[in-house]
């Protein structure tokens, strides 16, 4: 409650955007990106692992994505989801949406997706009583395991503006 609760300071420009207009940007761990969506590794995930799927357009709701965009995600989405099964081994996935700092939503001006890789007995007492995180991989590492996969699977589905 007190996250919810605080005063927000003056409003930085969008990590998305930034990630958007800057996909080469190392700081920014873009796995791939389209004319119209982007990948990128969370840099506070939930999971070894968690990507964020996010329309290149400053938006925050579903109704406002065009169909190229809402097809770009899905498309994206599918393609990380084969490469986090196939690079990491995820036993299961969460995928979903945050919309609106009531729902959530840690940056709520812009819409994005996330998709969560899940181990089988991968949640234990750490996350619930000491609210920490185990990543077991750095997240450098993960994201060149993931980015070659993302190469790989983007050429075979022979996307026209694919890349990574």
């Amino acid at each position: 409650m007190e996250y919810v609760g605080a005063e927000k300071g003056g409003q930085p420009e969008c990590l998305f955007c930034q990630a958007a207009q800057n996909p080469g940007e190392p700081k920014f761990k873009v796995l791939c990106h389209t004319r119209h969506a982007l990948a990128m590794m969370n840099k506070y995930p939930y999971s070894n692992g968690h990507i964020m799927v996010v329309p290149k357009r400053h938006l925050s709701q579903l109704e406002e994505l065009t169909k190229a965009e809402r097809l770009a995600i899905m498309d994206i989405v599918a393609i990380g989801s084969k490469a986090l099964k196939e690079a990491l081994f995820a036993a299961g996935l969460n995928a979903g949406l945050n919309l609106g700092r009531a729902a959530g939503a840690g940056i709520p001006g812009h819409l994005h997706m996330h998709l969560v890789p899940r181990w089988n007995n991968d949640v234990n007492f750490m996350t619930v009583l000491a609210e920490v995180r185990n990543i077991p991989e750095h997240l450098e590492t993960t994201y060149q395991k993931l980015k070659n996969h993302f190469a790989q699977l983007g050429a075979q589905e022979q996307l026209d503006d694919w890349v990574c």
